[in-house]
């Protein structure tokens, strides 16, 4: 049985990469920090590793025996003040993995980036794998640090297989963190909800899974794909949402000039050692509509992605599971 390592493991795509390995029969090396923070029910072919990918010790146990890696690991937090925070988990980490996993004999490694590090585009000429990264994510510590974490993968490819996967707002279940999934707490049975002016693409985190699965036996080393599924203004986002409650409420869009503020207010904070993710970037991302096409790897790979709906119920189920929301 082919042993895969998951890092990342109690995350969101982790957590439902893992199911669908599962499902194909193969056999899972899941590394987490907490135990208590990983969200699958126990079942016999799946192996945690308690650990940080800064011990060395740790990723030898975890890379020794398997075939192929599939790293989401990632510090994903937008509010960190200092670059060297995302370098240190995004870039320094995955050197270290990925130079045990080729003196280990791994045949194959996933690396999981950000659609982001590749330009975003409009309805009419969506964002892809050509198109290069664009302002406002060029200020983005968090992109900054994925761009720099892709590349480096990349410089192994002559010694091992890399393989560049780049998923859009993830949704559905097993959000533990919560990470994407706050956005479902926002606005899950509110009377009111503010929203901003722009969008972004949604994908059901599940297509996201399965993609990874199969590019792990047919995708093309040094090739990335992006996962995108719906693109969505965050008023279309919020309208589906409110599909799944019984009350209707009132959309409000807050005006870009008081996001704009509200991110001068936050980079002052930041100055100050307070840290936030009300930046001056983070908010103007929110006034953009940053779209993304899937149709490399849908002619690649044939891949299905569905439409965002069924990945919003399956959030709410499982949030109301979890008493997140009621």
């Amino acid at each position: 049985m082919i042993k895969i390592l998951v890092t990342g493991a109690s995350g969101l795509l982790g957590s439902n990469t893992i199911q669908e390995l599962l499902s194909k029969g193969y056999q899972v090396r899941a590394l987490v920090r907490d135990k208590s923070k990983f969200a699958l029910e126990y079942h016999k072919h799946v192996e945690l590793i308690i650990g940080s990918l800064s011990d060395r010790g740790v990723i030898e146990k975890a890379v020794k025996g398997c075939k192929f890696i599939i790293h989401c690991a990632a510090e994903t937090s937008q509010s960190k003040i200092h670059y060297s925070d995302y370098y240190k988990n995004n870039v320094e980490a995955a050197d270290i993995l990925y130079k045990i996993a080729i003196d280990c004999g791994v045949n194959r490694i996933i690396h999981v980036s950000t659609c982001n590090v590749f330009g975003f585009g409009n309805l009419m000429n969506l964002g892809d794998e050509k198109k290069p990264i664009k302002n406002p994510f060029t200020n983005s510590l968090y992109v900054q640090s994925k761009f720099a974490s892709q590349n480096l993968a990349l410089t192994f490819s002559d010694k091992i297989d890399i393989i560049i996967v780049n998923p859009t707002f993830l949704i559905g279940p097993f959000d533990q963190k919560p990470s994407s999934g706050r956005i479902i707490i926002h606005g899950y049975g509110k009377r009111i909800i503010f929203y901003p002016s722009g969008g972004k693409n949604f994908v059901d985190v599940r297509d996201a899974a399965k993609a990874i699965a199969a590019l792990l036996l047919y995708g093309r080393n040094r090739e990335a794909y992006i996962l995108a599924g719906e693109n969505l203004t965050y008023k279309q986002f919020f309208r589906k949402l409110s599909n799944y409650t019984s009350n209707k409420p009132l959309l409000i869009k807050i005006p870009n000039g008081v996001l704009l503020f509200a991110g001068l207010i936050g980079n002052i904070l930041r100055k100050l050692g307070i840290e936030n993710e009300y930046t001056l970037t983070n908010m103007k991302i929110l006034c953009i509509k940053n779209y993304y096409s899937n149709s490399k790897i849908q002619k690649e790979l044939n891949i299905v992605f569905t439409p965002i709906d069924n990945a919003i119920s399956d959030s709410i189920n499982w949030f109301k599971s979890t008493g997140r929301i009621k």
